[in-house]
């Protein structure tokens, strides 16, 4: 190994390390936000939300395939997060599929929020 190459992978660590801290401090900020706007906590609004009569509501109004994509994605995430639990027990190749999979169910996520956001907007 190369002094160069690793310094080449740890900058690329440090960047990420940095971005990470970043988004999460947006990402627990936005929580205290909503937190103190809706007077719940994000897990009770989330409890709510999955009661029956309001899974039923949804399953009535929004299309069956933006429905079962966002239950696919909800699922998967729900796996990776339980593999994740202590990243050192886990391989370096297991770390890098993991990864690669959050990283696609955030595309699948992003891209299922905008036809969300193109179904409202039509009304």
């Amino acid at each position: 190994m190369e002094t160069a190459e690793i310094s080449k992978y740890f900058d690329k660590l440090i960047n990420l390390q940095i971005e990470f801290m970043s988004s999460y401090g947006r990402y627990l900020k936005a929580i205290g936000e909503f937190e103190e706007f809706t007077g719940k906590s994000v897990y009770d609004f989330v409890k709510e939300a999955f009661r029956p009569e309001i899974l039923g509501e949804l399953a009535r109004s929004i299309p069956p395939d933006i429905l079962g994509e966002f239950f696919a994605i909800t699922f998967e995430m729900i796996s990776l997060t339980s593999r994740i639990r202590d990243i050192s027990k886990l391989k370096p190749k297991e770390k890098i599929e993991i990864g690669e999979r959050f990283i696609e169910l955030s595309k699948r996520l992003q891209k299922l929020i905008e036809k969300l956001k193109s179904i409202s907007r039509r009304g």
